[in-house]
């Protein structure tokens, strides 16, 4: 009987890593997926990255020196954060990564090839 319970605990326990990995993947991969349904007109990419946190409820770190500060014009319908970014950064240095799958850093391309 003692034997059962502790082979149940460790089951018990393995389940449950074994959902918290998977969920975490999970999440990872819908960071990026997430839709964006946005119309920017005539902002910055301070401004725009702003209101996509506010609304995704995803942290965008960034540095504003490195931001262009020309005013641009966007429409996103139904598409995924990881096909807008780079539309955002055309033209620019800057690229994309994620941190932690948690949020999006915006850097220097050479820097976040280190």
């Amino acid at each position: 009987m003692k034997l059962r319970r502790v082979h149940l605990f460790f089951c018990r326990c393995l389940l449950t890593a074994a959902i918290l990995a998977f969920g975490r993947q999970l999440f990872a991969q819908q960071l990026l997926e997430r839709s964006v349904d946005a119309y920017f007109q005539e902002k910055t990419l301070e401004e725009i990255f702003d209101q996509l946190e506010s609304t995704l409820r995803i942290p965008f770190y960034f540095r504003t020196d490195q931001l262009p500060a020309e005013r641009r014009t966007f429409r996103f319908s139904n598409t995924t954060l990881e096909k807008a970014l780079p539309q955002l950064l055309e033209g620019t240095p800057l690229g994309v990564s994620t941190y932690a799958e948690y949020a999006v850093i915006i850097a220097k391309k050479e820097a976040l090839a280190r």
